[in-house]
């Protein structure tokens, strides 16, 4: 056993990871392009800065805004809602908000999470938004969702 390890390990140690691999990035604006094909997605206004990521899914898109140290600041999905993926049942949990003939459905995190925030689920102008965060508190992620006009 010692025979085939030893060798073993001095090759490896001399000639090191020999598999590379180059990574590739795909600009945002094209996936954005590709994605109005299927589906626009309408942007909060959110005068932060945060860094913008937006991923398509089978369903839609989500856009995700990360702090300069990478922290998940807010995570928003839409949807289309005509496709019935949105739940909009009723959690006991749940706090009814309405604003602008929109009603908004707020579960917040569970009380073994002394968190912040929660997630705002909402459908207006045949979209279905959830919106979550573990860093912003109700009243902040209310008012980003009130920026959501199409």
């Amino acid at each position: 056993m010692r025979r085939i390890l030893l060798p073993t390990v001095l090759i490896f140690l001399l000639f090191g990871n020999i598999c590379t691999a180059t990574p590739t990035l795909e600009e945002v604006p094209s996936k954005l392009s590709e994605l109005k094909k299927n589906f626009s997605p309408i942007f909060p206004t959110v005068n932060i800065d945060w860094t913008q990521v937006i991923k398509k899914h089978k369903y839609g898109v989500a856009i995700i805004y990360l702090s300069a140290n990478d922290t998940c600041m807010l995570i928003i999905d839409e949807t289309n809602a005509k496709n019935g993926k949105g739940r909009m049942t009723t959690l006991a949990t749940e706090q009814v908000y309405s604003y602008n003939d929109i009603t908004y459905y707020f579960d917040p995190w569970a009380d073994q999470f002394p968190l912040p925030g929660g997630i705002i689920r909402w459908t207006q102008s045949d979209i279905y938004f959830e919106m979550s965060s573990m860093e912003l508190d109700l009243k902040q992620m209310m008012e980003i969702a009130r920026t959501l006009n199409k």
